[in-house]
Parts: C-alpha cells; sequence; structure tokens
C-alpha cells in the first residue's frame, strides 16, 4: 500500500508511466511515510470514452491513489497536489495537440484491506 490506478484515454502521446511512477511513489513514500517496496502501480488505457462533444481533440488522465486510513486530511491533500502538479507536468506534449483533462482522488481502505 499505497496502490495506484492510471486510467487514461488511449489518444495520449505518452505511452510509459514508469519515470512518473518512480516520481509518484517517492513522493507518497516521502509525504505519507509510505513503504516504496509496497507502492503498486498499474495503468489502464481506454479506447471506448466519450468527453464533452465527443471531439477526438479531447483526452483524459486519471489517478485513484488508494492509501490506508488514518492520514490526516490536509496532508493528503498537499500531497495530492505534488502528484497532481507531476501528472499535468507528464501529459505536458499531448496538451500541445489535445484539451487533456487530469484528476486524482485518493481513497482510504480501512481495517478490511488484506495483503
Amino acid at each position: 500500500m499505497p496502490h495506484l490506478v492510471l486510467q487514461h484515454s488511449n489518444n495520449l502521446l505518452e505511452n510509459s508511466f514508469h519515470n512518473f511512477f518512480n516520481d509518484v511513489h517517492i513522493i507518497l513514500s516521502n509525504s505519507l511515510n509510505s513503504n516504496i517496496e509496497k507502492c503498486r502501480s498499474r495503468v489502464i488505457p481506454l479506447s471506448n470514452y466519450y468527453i464533452a462533444d465527443g471531439d477526438i481533440k479531447h483526452a483524459f488522465i486519471h489517478l485513484d491513489i488508494y492509501i490506508k486510513s488514518g492520514k490526516p486530511p490536509e496532508l493528503i491533500r498537499s500531497t495530492g497536489q505534488m502528484i497532481f502538479s507531476k501528472l499535468n507536468d507528464y501529459v505536458t506534449g499531448s496538451k500541445s495537440n489535445l484539451i487533456v483533462q487530469s484528476s486524482i482522488e485518493f481513497h482510504e481502505v480501512g481495517c478490511y484491506y488484506i495483503n
């Protein structure tokens, strides 16, 4: 824990997220005192999506971050801002040709998570 699930429209120019995940794992380790050895990330490119008016100039990238519950909300918020900035920087190439909508959502996992 934490676990990251990155979903994105398949029209983004960026197709390798190893460097992005490395940076995010470090941020989570430093900010939320997470064990970097337990961080897991995966990418789900999507070809079946509809954004705004359906024009192909639209794209999206969304990151779900699953963390153990109990972290202070302000710490989660500030960590999220750092990761959101990193996410937007990462898709800069796509932003030159596309209207990219980006978002992050944290999910707190309670005592029923079994690892």
